[in-house]
């Protein structure tokens, strides 16, 4: 982030092993909680107390966003702001005496001061974890929990960093292979992440984040512009009421990969990066066992790709031979030759 890059440690590559996976869990949920503690300071809870249970309930920090625009955004869609009050000055003391125990609970939970509760009442910030690893291993094939750590921490608990990191990482290089918000695998796995950090309502997240990707630079641009200042009611309200809109077609200039390409450059830190040379990314060997399958993925493609333009009668003729009846799941086939297939093993 802006004058406050957040160094998260290197992560632990000891892949399998359960000490380095809970080193690495306890890396990024350390650099989570210093998300929290940013929103929580730009975020007006004297003025508007009901943001701090709606913060705690479902301002993750994952989304299409940095993660405090995250925090803030996620917190935002499940706003529902009280009429204005003609006697609000007049009343802001009373009010802020009796914020003070929501407001405390939710500094807690943010920041992780309590200790670690069971799954079905875990923090804010334990929940977001479950959310960021749940995305990566439901979007990216043959991705274990482990290697999805290891990136989280290499990306500082940014999704779409890590997301970028593991497409240098699998080469995946065409329009195609890259990520796009808009597909129905994104969708998907933000639904199992939604779903997985138990948020209060799964449908409203979706649509508040995709609407937040539609006026990501406007959002990004109002939460980040000098987080010396709390923001106002107003821009809170403003905020508010443009998550919870249509979300309109996606500008160039909103593109989530654009951003998350530039945090990548200025913030996290890569194997690269710290060997000096941007040009020679060191893939450690424990990545191997999930790169091979992709691999092999990749070359099945090729395969099907060439047998695609290869004479059909051609091949079916000289190289395949006739199912049985029992195989019929195999759809290439002409129902002419299964039944023919059929007579003759009756015969017999």
């Amino acid at each position: 982030m802006d004058g406050r890059r957040r160094r998260s440690g290197r992560p632990d590559v000891s892949y399998g092993n359960s000490d380095g996976i809970a080193h690495n869990r306890s890396v990024i949920l350390g650099t989570i909680h210093g998300y929290y503690k940013e929103a929580l300071a730009v975020l007006p809870l004297d003025d508007l107390p009901e943001l701090a249970p709606r913060l705690v309930g479902a301002g993750v920090c994952f989304g299409f966003g940095d993660p405090t625009t995250n925090i803030i955004a996620n917190t935002l869609s499940s706003f529902l702001p009280d009429k204005p009050d003609p006697d609000h000055r007049a009343k802001k003391h009373k009010r802020k005496a009796s914020i003070k125990t929501p407001s405390a609970a939710a500094r807690s939970d943010a920041a992780g001061d309590a200790p670690s509760p069971p799954p079905e009442t875990r923090t804010i910030a334990e929940r977001s974890l479950e959310g960021l690893i749940t995305f990566l291993t439901s979007y990216f094939r043959y991705l274990p929990t482990w290697d999805a750590l290891r990136y989280l921490c290499l990306a500082n608990a940014d999704l779409l960093v890590a997301v970028r990191l593991i497409e240098l990482d699998r080469c995946y290089n065409t329009k195609d292979e890259r990520f796009h918000i808009s597909s129905y695998a994104a969708r998907a796995a933000l639904t199992c992440a939604a779903s997985s950090a138990r948020q209060p309502d799964v449908d409203g997240f979706i649509a508040g984040s995709f609407s937040l990707a539609s006026h990501l630079e406007f959002v990004t641009q109002t939460v980040l512009a000098d987080r010396s200042y709390v923001l106002s009611v107003e821009k809170i309200l403003l905020l508010s009421g443009m998550l919870k809109k249509k979300p309109r077609m996606l500008d160039k200039s909103d593109n989530p990969m654009i951003f998350a390409d530039e945090r990548r450059l200025r913030n996290c830190h890569t194997d690269a990066n710290a060997s000096g040379d941007a040009n020679c990314e060191k893939v450690p060997g424990g990545l191997t066992i999930s790169l091979r399958a992709v691999l092999l993925d990749k070359i099945h493609a090729k395969y099907l790709k060439a047998i695609s333009r290869l004479p059909m009668q051609d091949v079916r003729a000289r190289y395949h031979l006739p199912p049985c009846p029992c195989q019929r799941w195999l759809l290439l086939w002409p129902i002419q030759l299964c039944d023919q297939h059929h007579r003759q093993h009756s015969l017999v």
